[in-house]
């Protein structure tokens, strides 16, 4: 029926035998998995059957469907585990009529049972008719119309309330085993013994994160509708939260067939496809899978909604999604039964993101930039009692972005002042801005994707560029990207017009180190970066200082006075010593040679004044003297010594 009235797949049928050694009389604490993998398929839903009579297998597995109810949990185990293998989804909804809801429960409420990760995997849990709190039903009723149910099996065993001197209901509310019941087997928990202290399942915990729901037969006397309510049960203690399920009630008659047939009836799949209804609660939200096609239902609500009027008629539909990575977000609804209509993007934190408001109209969608992290698509609508015949189609497709990448290139990294340099984008991502600096250059900052900048001054200078998108930015440095070179400004010093010149280079140029020529003027001409030149004779000679590197070159020029040239051999026969040198406070002067007369000392500084005068007599073979300097400024000074036979100079520091 859920192929013809839905369009659901049927993935298979989940056979399991719980009572493999075909004796009523005891538990033999096992089952049977007669489950043939291969006919299942990747579908909607499933269906689990313990009755023999549907197995197709030899084996008769007497009263299989009438097993304990512990066994039934255990046959539930495997059902979710095969189920979420062939599936590879991560949860189940469990639809259960009568007994059926007793068996999901023992699997819920019973850690044991659960998946090997310790999970229970389960989205949902909607009870059909199901004695939450027992059955009393007996005699007649079941074993007058022949339908197979034996008064003294585990599973009437399991289902019955207590009443005193007749039944113990150890099952539903705990007590002891009793070996003298009138049952075929009082062996509760299926594990042998048949003394053990029961706590009955209605006194144990259930899961909270679990969305539960409920429908239930006003007049149904095989359950009564308030022991069929799941809000009245499991009993809860405090500080336990009480269980909240969605209840939906229906008016049938007392008939153990109507029972039986209740969820079968036409009539009742609105109700049915009610329970099924999308949880209206964040932490319950459904996971969505992302870039699929899905579908949920506007219904009408249940008759105990929490939520206060006038929301309580909404139908509000909650999904989770997971977003690993930045990228885009696209939620698109089609197929919309109802005229009211909403579609809202939440965050973690339940602030709403987006909005879409669909008044009469039948497809809406938006677009969002979203980040990594968990988010809510919540679905309004205002149902009609038709509209669940008609589901809607949604969809959430993401697309990550590119990784946001900065990167760049550039026509030339190096040049001669002034040139100009012309960069071009090489980013990856989905770029909303662009923002450059370039130290050294004109411009200093450029907004643009593809900038041109001319650099002046000479220097190694960085580039850097960051670019942005909806979630962020990311920058790129090449340091010492651009090389600016420039031609040389030749500039030279000299402090002397003596006959040693010493010529200093006061060149400027940037990193490119040029080379240098100088002519002296006399004919003779040096590549030295300062060098000292010795003049022959007095005169006037014009100093050029070239410059030169890769970007050209240039000249300086000036003019050097010679006043006082020796005449003579300099290298005459007097030695002339002079030390310390150089010296602080005073300096010796010592003359060794033949000569005997006269001599007359000049001391002058770097531009030829003469700052001392000394005249001296030299009667031997040696003439030694000292000269005071301690209240001359530090610098370079010639000594001038001159007699009638010979004219020396010779150069001092004085410190």
């Amino acid at each position: 029926q859920a192929e013809r009235y839905f369009g659901w797949s049927y993935g298979g049928k989940l056979n399991y035998c719980l009572n493999p050694d075909n004796d009523v009389f005891s538990s033999d604490n096992s089952i049977t998995d007669l489950v043939n993998s291969s006919t299942l398929t990747v579908a909607d839903y499933y269906s689990i059957n313990f009755d023999p009579s549907n197995f197709g297998f030899p084996s008769p597995c007497y009263q299989g469907n009438q097993s304990a109810v512990v066994k039934q949990g255990w046959a539930v185990q495997l059902a979710i585990e095969q189920v979420l293998n062939i599936t590879g989804a991560e949860k189940v909804i469990l639809v259960a009529h009568s007994m059926g809801g007793l068996a999901a429960r023992e699997y819920i409420q019973n850690e044991s049972n659960w998946q090997s990760d310790g999970e229970h995997h389960i989205a949902k849990l909607f009870t059909i008719a199901t004695p939450n709190g027992g059955s009393a039903v007996t005699g007649f009723v079941l074993g007058g119309l022949s339908i197979g149910i034996f008064e003294d099996s585990e599973a009437v065993r399991d289902l019955r309330y207590y009443i005193p001197f007749l039944y113990d209901a150890e099952y539903l509310f705990g007590g002891d085993e009793d070996a003298f019941s009138i049952y075929v087997n009082n062996d509760i928990n299926c594990d042998g013994d048949i003394d053990d202290y029961i706590i009955g399942l209605n006194y144990k915990s259930i899961s909270l994160d679990i969305n539960y729901s409920c429908m239930l037969d006003v007049g149904d006397e095989v359950v009564d509708d308030d022991r069929a309510d799941l809000n009245q049960y499991p009993f809860t203690l405090p500080p336990t939260q009480a269980l909240y399920a969605d209840k939906f009630v229906v008016q049938g008659s007392s008939l153990l067939s109507d029972h039986i047939n209740i969820h079968k009836d036409p009539s009742h799949f609105g109700i049915i496809v009610q329970g099924l209804d999308e949880p209206r609660f964040y932490d319950l939200a459904y996971k969505t899978q992302l870039n699929s096609l899905n579908f949920g239902y506007s219904t009408i609500q249940s008759e105990n909604n929490p939520i206060p009027p006038p929301n309580n008629e909404i139908d509000w539909d909650d999904y989770k999604i997971e977003i690993t990575e930045n990228g885009a977000l696209e939620v698109d609804i089609w197929n919309i039964p109802i005229h009211g209509f909403a579609l809202y993007l939440l965050d973690e934190s339940y602030n709403v993101l987006q909005e879409v408001q669909a008044i009469g109209e039948s497809n809406i969608s938006f677009d969002y930039p979203i980040n990594a992290g968990i988010y809510y698509i919540e679905l309004g609508s205002i149902p009609t009692p038709n509209s669940w015949r008609f589901p809607y189609a949604y969809s959430v497709l993401f697309t990550p972005n590119a990784p946001l990448v900065a990167n760049f290139a550039s026509t030339t990294q190096e040049g001669c002042t002034p040139f100009t340099a012309n960069f071009t984008n090489q980013s990856t991502g989905s770029i909303t801005s662009y923002q450059w600096t370039f130290q050294g250059g004109t411009p200093s900052f450029s907004t643009l994707e593809n900038p041109n900048i001319t650099y002046s001054t000479s220097g190694t200078y960085p580039v850097t560029l960051t670019i942005t998108d909806s979630f962020g930015n990311n920058t790129f440095t090449q340091n010492n990207y651009i090389t600016v070179k420039a031609a040389p400004q030749a500039e030279f010093t000299f402090d002397t017009q003596q006959a040693e010149v010493n010529l200093s280079n006061q060149t400027q140029f940037g990193i490119d180190t040029p080379t240098y020529l100088w002519n002296f003027g006399d004919g003779e001409t040096s590549t030295a970066s300062s060098p000292t030149h010795i003049y022959q004779s007095n005169g006037t000679y014009t100093v050029v200082l070239t410059a030169t590197n890769s970007c050209g070159s240039s000249t300086s020029t000036q003019t050097v006075n010679i006043m006082t040239v020796a005449t003579q051999d300099l290298n005459s026969k007097s030695i002339i010593s002079i030390f310390p040198n150089p010296s602080k406070e005073k300096l010796t002067l010592k003359i060794e040679g033949n000569f005997q007369g006269k001599y007359k000392i000049n001391l002058s500084n770097s531009i030829g004044q003469v700052v001392k005068d000394l005249e001296k007599t030299k009667l031997g073979s040696t003439l030694e003297f000292q000269i005071n300097t301690f209240d001359l400024p530090s610098g370079t000074y010639f000594i001038q010594i001159n007699s009638d036979k010979e004219s020396q100079i010779r150069k001092v520091i004085k410190l």
